[in-house]
């Protein structure tokens, strides 16, 4: 098992930020990329809530299910915090025992893109703290904490 905390990012999950309000820091689109062996995020880490469309970008080599990357994007419980998932990600024991995202920072949205493949999905994000959640499968299962997100 393959268990990395990044918090700088490359899974080119583009995030056009549509129709969000307000004026934080939402001027340009996210960029998350997953080239075959991490998931990675450049963009700003501060959203303004509303409907954000999310594009899923897969630029693994190894075509379709057989490199299937999972994003989710996790809503922290209040007390929690991406410190908390980096942790989680560390910790070998801790990971062997998830069934999915841990309780405490439930998942807002999943998407899943295979090698060469890409998709388009929107959320509706209220304001609070988020983080991006990155599960591959192959070559050996790994976990990434990717980015933290704060809406306002």
């Amino acid at each position: 098992m393959r268990l990395t905390a990044v918090a700088g990012v490359t899974l080119a999950l583009g995030i056009a930020l549509g129709a969000c309000g307000g004026d934080g820091d939402t001027g340009g689109s996210l960029q998350v990329t997953f080239d075959g062996s991490d998931c990675s995020y450049s963009g700003p880490g501060i959203l303004s809530e509303g409907l954000t469309t999310f594009q899923l970008d897969n630029q693994s080599e190894i075509r379709f299910s057989e490199m299937r990357v999972t994003l989710n994007i996790l809503e922290f419980d209040e007390g929690r915090n991406f410190d908390d998932l980096v942790a989680l990600a560390d910790d070998p024991a801790a990971v062997s025992e998830l069934h999915g995202p841990p309780a405490w920072a439930p998942s807002v949205k999943t998407a899943r893109a295979g090698g060469g493949e890409s998709t388009t999905f929107e959320v509706s994000l209220a304001a609070g703290n988020y983080a991006l959640w990155c599960v591959t499968q192959l070559p050996s299962f790994s976990v990434q904490a990717v980015a933290p997100l704060t809406v306002e």
